[in-house]
């Protein structure tokens, strides 16, 4: 047997690559984050707790009467509670000498892709928390007036623009066949926006203040989908440990641990600046 030490350092640049090829992943792979309210100025695991001012009002007031002090403070509303979330892949020796780059390739996007998700499906899982109103759909197809609804009914909640608007692919699509048949739905949508929306599952500044994100995370359940239509204090994504990748080597079972970790809290911030929007999502076929 030849002499020598193997060391952990030996390892250290393969482990390296995982790492640099997960945070791409991760950084790729995220829909609907970019659409909510973000913190990020916080760490450990205490629950973050939104708070929401009232409104005073203007009175009409008689020539010489004393004006009447109103209370303006906020009241606690929906509250954030951070967890810790993470994933491991054992690496065994044979398996990273045998074929390193490919396999790792593989870890790499399979651990980014499981964060991003983890991160994307609690969020959509808050469409059903949303309170501003709901557009049912639910005994026929989404139609683009009901996303003229959805937008009437934000607007006339005063919830300021610029609005989000995610749908499952499978509700998306209804609109896609929509604007083919009515040539742009009638003149409502112009051709070029028409083309958008047939070639592309992300249309800006459709309807003038409405983004339109496709996300396969949105929750379906008994083939109808909650989408969500909402402007970004609506959701909140709250980070209070980034994504973080440690190796850990076992010499006795000659492998390498790959620990992926993160801490972060998602769901609702005002929920009443969200509408749901329930429609039918059955399976294409």
């Amino acid at each position: 047997m030849a002499a020598g030490t193997s060391l952990f350092s030996g390892v250290s640049a393969i482990v390296g690559t995982i790492y640099d090829g997960a945070l791409y992943a991760l950084r790729e792979a995220v829909s609907i984050m970019p659409t909510v309210t973000v913190f990020g100025d916080a760490t450990g695991f205490s629950p973050r707790i939104g708070e929401l001012y009232g409104t005073v009002s203007f009175d009409s007031v008689a020539e010489n009467a004393d004006l009447a002090p109103q209370l303006f403070d906020p009241t606690n509303q929906q509250t954030l509670t951070p967890g810790e979330f993470g994933s491991q892949v054992r690496i065994t020796d044979r398996r990273l000498e045998s074929d390193p780059e490919r396999y790792l390739a593989n870890v790499a996007l399979e651990l980014g892709m499981a964060a991003a998700d983890s991160v994307d499906v609690t969020l959509a899982q808050a469409f059903a928390n949303l309170t501003g109103g709901t557009i049912n759909v639910t005994g026929g197809t989404l139609q683009w007036q009901h996303i003229a609804s959805a937008r009437s009914l934000a607007k006339g909640l005063k919830i300021p623009p610029p609005y989000y608007c995610v749908l499952h692919p499978y509700q998306w699509k209804f609109l896609v066949n929509e604007a083919v048949t009515n040539g742009g739905v009638a003149g409502q949508i112009s051709a070029a926006v028409s083309d958008q929306i047939m070639r592309q599952y992300f249309v800006a500044s459709l309807f003038g203040d409405v983004t339109f994100v496709v996300s396969a995370n949105v929750q379906i359940g008994t083939l109808v989908g909650t989408a969500g239509f909402y402007n970004r204090a609506a959701l909140a994504y709250d980070q209070r440990r980034a994504f973080r990748l440690e190796p850990f080597r076992d010499p006795s079972f000659r492998h390498t641990e790959v620990n992926a970790t993160m801490a972060y809290a998602a769901g609702a911030w005002h929920p009443l600046r969200g509408i749901q929007i329930r429609g039918s999502a059955p399976t294409p076929s």
